[in-house]
């Protein structure tokens, strides 16, 4: 829970401040800009972007594709303003987040070791990976991005308003959207050679569905112009229905879940008693038996310099920590797989 707890803070405050710092963009468009609205701006941003290294690249990658996409001659002096604001509290939080103490003594601790010739071909290499989970990411329909779909095309059928897009601009926008998810997803393909952790995921995951209901919202409000009135409430009811099955779906699977959080809890605690019998008994080193099937999370393995073990290990007072049995196999979004060495 504590894992959790911090991760939703590092992650889902950011997520809300995000949000309202767009409601505060999108409401003064044209507006003439007060400096109470442009502290209130940078401020939002600062603190949006200053929590996590994912939430902040997703930001400064948004940042930069509407400075590059909107500033040359396409945005009032208001908006110019504005922006600049936005841009100035994200550079803060980089700042920040650079400076951190503890980030310093994050990366300290993982003792970050790249398998290249250098820097730039491990820049090059996490760009790569990036990449590519953001392609697996947008190829691999979930149940929120689904439904987000739904939901948004219904409402643009409806008569919500909706953005007014070209195909060009709208093409334009998802490119950005992609340019965002790659960004949030280049921090810990850099740090740990894979995939982000769970918890980091909410901001990427956040990203597609956004994308995808703004995406659909407007394809809503064009087919919306080619139906009839009586046509338009049909189409929409039936996307509705279909939206609800997400929901649905996620409660009848809620006694499963608990079932798996119940087997790890009980496993961990088996797993924390032998440890303190081990330690009063002044063993040096231990081990474990891998965690119930079914259950994914950033978990020990198998291997006693996995990062996880290390951490484990420190906690404990030992000199390492190992798995008994080979780890479970899981997919690649799963698990981060960067072995990393021990600090001695």
């Amino acid at each position: 829970m504590v894992l959790w707890e911090t991760g939703l803070v590092a992650y889902a405050v950011p997520l809300v401040m995000f949000c309202l710092g767009t409601g505060l963009l999108w409401r003064g468009q044209g507006k003439r800009s007060g400096w109470t609205r442009l502290f209130a701006l940078a401020l939002v941003a600062l603190v949006s972007g200053g929590f996590s290294p994912t939430q902040l690249a997703a930001q400064m990658a948004l940042v930069i594709a509407t400075i590059a996409a909107r500033g040359r001659g396409t945005l009032t002096g208001a908006d110019r303003r504005a922006i600049v604001a936005v841009a100035v509290g994200t550079i803060g939080a980089a700042i920040l987040v650079v400076v951190a103490s503890g980030n310093a003594v994050r990366a300290g601790l993982l003792h970050i070791n790249h398998p290249s010739p250098g820097p730039l071909w491990a820049l090059a290499r996490a760009g790569v990976a990036a990449l590519w989970y953001s392609f697996l990411m947008l190829t691999s329909a979930t149940l929120a991005g689904l439904t987000a779909i739904l939901a948004a095309c219904s409402a643009g059928l409806l008569g919500m308003e909706a953005p007014r897009l070209s195909a060009r601009e709208a093409f334009a926008e998802m490119c950005v959207a992609f340019f965002a998810l790659t960004a949030a997803a280049f921090p810990a393909a850099y740090v740990y050679g894979g995939s982000p952790p769970a918890r980091a995921r909410l901001v990427m995951n956040f990203i597609v569905v956004a994308a995808a209901g703004v995406g659909s919202l407007v394809v809503g409000a064009r087919i919306r112009t080619v139906l009839r009135p009586a046509l338009r409430l049909r189409v929409a009811l039936v996307l509705v229905s279909l939206a609800v099955i997400a929901p649905i779906w996620t409660f009848a699977q809620a006694p499963r879940a608990e079932v798996l959080r119940q087997e790890w809890a009980k496993h961990w605690d088996e797993r924390d008693a032998r440890f303190l019998r081990l330690r009063e008994a002044g063993n040096r080193e231990a081990t474990f038996t891998p965690p119930p099937e079914g259950f994914k999370g950033d978990i020990a393995e198998g291997n006693s310099d996995f990062w996880t073990n290390d951490c484990i290990a420190g906690y404990y007072g030992f000199d390492r920590v190992r798995a008994t049995l080979p780890s479970l196999p899981v997919r690649l979004q799963d698990r981060n797989q960067q072995v990393v060495p021990r600090r001695r």
